[in-house]
């Protein structure tokens, strides 16, 4: 058996918060830990959570903080654990919202299960994980943007092409395999390109560089 991930989950809805401590309790390497209704009840054990490994949050909670408020704080506290909104809202401006909040990854209720888990695991991994309709909502947020000037913007990161043609399909969506092998390189040379890009545009997750790319 791996290691067991920890994991905090935010969810006010008991009926999807049990259903998710079930399925992901289930799994050899992963654990909801802790579970709180709302981002109060949250911060009173805010100290525990130095061995946390992810954050799932719903956006709508039942309190004064909304989600959005709780994931603010959690990358202020705990910078380098992943927060995911987990939410049935597909509107743009959520998402939006969210991602340029702190979240890593934005995650739909309606996923399937399997779908759930591995999102869980991108994150946790240092991946940003989101459904394809997602990804689709943040790029078309984007589109009125001047083309020339986000040709521009790269230029001014000074990229390399296959940096930038990497952050291009990270753009549209694709996940770190599926960008080794349009491009016939490896998972690890991929990571290295991102590592790269990520220093060079000053960011410290696909989120932030997609986002910045595209703004």
């Amino acid at each position: 058996m791996g290691k067991m991930n920890s994991i905090i989950l935010v969810e006010d809805n008991k009926i999807i918060r049990e259903g998710i401590k079930l399925l992901i309790n289930a799994t050899e390497d992963l654990k909801i830990t802790k579970s709180f209704i709302n981002g109060e009840e949250l911060f009173k054990c805010i100290s525990d959570f130095y061995d946390v490994k992810a954050f799932i949050v719903d956006i709508h909670l039942n309190s004064e903080l909304t989600g959005i408020d709780v994931i603010k704080q959690l990358k202020l506290i705990y910078p380098k654990i992943p927060s995911i909104v987990f939410t049935v809202f597909e509107d743009s401006d959520y998402v939006y919202e969210a991602l340029t909040s702190g979240a890593v990854g934005y995650l739909l209720k309606s996923s399937p299960q399997q779908k759930i888990l591995e999102s869980v695991r991108d994150a946790i991994s240092g991946g940003s994980p989101m459904s394809s309709t997602i990804a689709r909502k943040v790029v078309d947020f984007f589109k009125k943007l001047d083309s020339e000037k986000i040709i521009n913007e790269v230029k001014n990161y000074n990229l390399s092409k296959r940096e930038t043609e990497i952050l291009d399909l990270l753009a549209k969506g694709y996940r770190y395999k599926e960008i080794a092998e349009l491009l016939f390189i490896s998972n690890d040379t991929v990571r290295t390109h991102i590592r790269n890009i990520y220093e060079k545009m000053g960011v410290r997750s696909k989120t932030e560089a997609v986002i910045k790319y595209l703004h």
